[in-house]
């Protein structure tokens, strides 16, 4: 099939899991310098003065306060992106089907189910803050309710497929 929304679907899911990759690698530094005693560095700012990177998080004096605070919001943002890695790419693989003309295949609904686990692991990992400030340990939590959505999207769209195969199968039965 020859559809440019979904090459361009690709290609921009292609750019957003290189930029997740590259989150990445900030986040393996954050993760890491407190474990090495790493300066955090000068382009890195929090008050709008840097040329390369400004951070806006509110939180960001709060991730920076502590060594447990920057070592478990950096492991959770590796977590987190590395899991939309994993949904993106079975995005493509969905996309590649369609194109392909293959779209009804077990193959497809298994990477929808994949999609929904990623976003309810998402869910379950956003719920929960820990934060380690003044010799107290806080917990906090949060619904973040649009990755139970984009789950829910995806088991549906999962049983769509699944529908579709059986009636594929069936079709291809009939003479």
């Amino acid at each position: 099939m020859n559809n440019n929304l979904l090459k361009y679907a690709v290609v921009l899911s292609r750019l957003m899991q290189i930029g997740y990759g590259l989150l990445i690698v900030l986040f393996v530094y954050l993760l890491l310098k407190p474990i090495f005693s790493w300066p955090l560095p000068a382009d890195l700012t929090t008050d709008g003065n840097s040329m390369l990177l400004i951070v806006e998080f509110t939180s960001f004096q709060e991730i920076l306060a502590s060594d447990f605070n920057t070592i478990f919001f950096a492991a959770r943002a590796i977590i987190l992106l590395s899991l939309f890695i994993i949904g993106l790419q079975s995005l493509i693989k969905i996309i590649k089907s369609i194109e392909s003309l293959s779209t009804f295949k077990l193959d497809s609904i298994i990477y929808f189910k994949r999609i929904g686990l990623v976003m309810l692991l998402s869910f379950v990992l956003s719920c929960f803050d820990l934060s380690y400030l003044d010799h107290s340990l806080s917990i906090s939590f949060s619904l973040e309710l649009q990755y139970l959505l984009f789950a829910f999207i995806a088991y549906t769209m999962a049983e769509v497929f699944k529908e579709g195969n059986s009636l594929l199968e069936e079709n291809q039965l009939t003479i």
